[in-house]
């Protein structure tokens, strides 16, 4: 994950980036990002997680990007919606004893 860093004033306002994740049953590219609450719905995410995107298949040369996110997530899945992404499938992710039910977001190369 790379900081995310406002560009008037320098200072970090979250995280985003590129990791290898298992989704679905396979091994995939997933896009991430984590802001601090302050600064959602400014449109700081979608900038990122746009940019990993493109990076992903600019750079990367990969066909498609995934995103996991919890099934009560709504305002990330407003994010990947805008990336271009679907709903390519469920699971659930176990987390401290805890089923957590998510949504396997994915786009391809266009």
């Amino acid at each position: 994950m790379w900081a995310v860093v406002l560009r008037e004033t320098g200072e970090m306002i979250g995280q985003c980036g590129l990791t290898m994740q298992h989704i679905l049953g396979e091994d995939v590219v997933e896009v991430g990002y984590l802001f601090h609450r302050e600064f959602w719905h400014r449109g700081h995410a979608i900038e990122a997680a746009a940019a990993c995107r493109d990076h992903a298949f600019d750079v990367l040369g990969v066909d498609r990007v995934y995103a996991q996110i919890r099934d009560t997530n709504i305002a990330s899945m407003n994010v990947a919606i805008r990336l271009g992404m679907t709903v390519r499938g469920r699971f659930i992710k176990h987390y401290r004893g805890v089923e957590m039910p998510h949504l396997a977001f994915a786009v391809d190369r266009g």
